[in-house]
């Protein structure tokens, strides 16, 4: 009876820690989505040539 609580109660702990971690790799991937544009918009900034032009 005993083993079976321990089952249980282990089994519980692990269903609650995927939740957590499931969660901390959804903020993760929105961070690298976030620094992926980021780059995206100083690579064009980049590379927009620079004109001087006399109007």
């Amino acid at each position: 009876m005993k083993k079976i609580v321990l089952i249980l109660i282990l089994l519980f702990g692990l269903s609650c820690m995927n939740k957590d971690i499931t969660g901390k790799r959804i903020k993760l991937i929105q961070q690298q989505e976030n620094f992926i544009a980021l780059l995206d918009t100083v690579w064009q900034t980049e590379q927009t040539p620079i004109r001087i032009g006399i109007l």
